[in-house]
């Protein structure tokens, strides 16, 4: 919840069930500004989401299968800048 009056930080995660589970208690825990937007288990799922809102951080597990390959299809689908 924002507590802050200001918009809250947007996330979404894209990892495997029990990561996933785990990067969603750390976010929802972390900051009263940070907000889980949504999280999918897999690349396709979380573009799909992705493209219907829009967040400003995306938690991607690169250890999921994804690795560099996903990074080239979210600059291709997301307009996102990837640190």
């Amino acid at each position: 919840m924002n507590t802050t009056g200001t918009r809250a930080i947007q996330v979404f995660v894209v990892a495997p069930a029990m990561i996933c589970w785990g990067l969603e208690q750390m976010v929802q825990g972390a900051h009263p500004r940070m907000q889980l937007l949504g999280a999918a288990p897999t690349l396709a799922q979380g573009l799909a989401a992705l493209s219907r809102s829009r967040a400003d951080v995306l938690l991607l597990d690169l250890d999921g299968g994804y690795g560099l390959e996903a990074i080239a299809e979210l600059k291709a689908q997301l307009d996102a800048r990837l640190l």
